[in-house]
């Protein structure tokens, strides 16, 4: 594909970015943030889902708008609510001397899985190609499948992680200034 037809592939989660994380203040305390991860997993194992059921005969219009459009919104929906829920609950726990600390911990932790994950992956494809000499669609599908089965068990997972709604509660920082004046 050229570079500009891949960037317009991209379009959705860019958008779909933009409008989740608009939304999100609107629901953060309205849903538990059990709910939102759930969603959060449902999302990014569609997108997985689909990306692994793409067909390979189908014209390059209809893979866009019946596969890779919808995963590629799907995915936006794993990527932002879960980024959402873990920064506020996270950070919101924490005093303000440790906001920089928590937010490192995210982004470290995002991205170290992120780093992780694409390696195995890579592994997959390359284990695939070699030992059934499939091709590098095929191969490709066979990341996918692994990417559902570990998002089936991070689904599975979150079903556990309890985690209350967002609520307008005192800050660690106002909690402990109020101990102070009672002391």
């Amino acid at each position: 594909m050229t570079p500009i037809v891949t960037a317009l592939y991209y379009t959705p989660l860019a958008v779909g970015g933009i409008i989740i994380s608009s939304l999100g203040g609107l629901v953060l305390h309205r849903l538990s943030g059990t709910v939102l991860l759930v969603i959060s997993a449902t999302g990014s194992l569609v997108a997985s889902l689909l990306f692994a059921l793409i067909p390979t005969s189908p014209s390059l219009t209809i893979k866009f708008w019946a596969f890779i459009m919808p995963a590629m919104v799907a995915g936006t929906i794993g990527i932002d609510i879960s980024w959402t829920v873990t920064n506020v609950f996270i950070t919101t726990s924490l005093p303000a001397r440790r906001q920089a600390v928590a937010g490192a911990v995210i982004h470290s932790l995002f991205y170290l899985g992120i780093g992780f994950w694409q390696g195995v992956g890579n592994l997959v494809v390359s284990a695939a190609t070699k030992a059934h000499d499939l091709g590098l669609r095929e191969s490709y599908g066979v990341a996918f499948w692994m990417n559902v089965a570990v998002g089936g068990i991070v689904w599975i997972m979150f079903w556990f992680v309890k985690v209350d709604r967002a609520k307008g509660a005192l800050t660690v920082d106002e909690k402990e200034a109020i101990e102070k004046q009672l002391v």
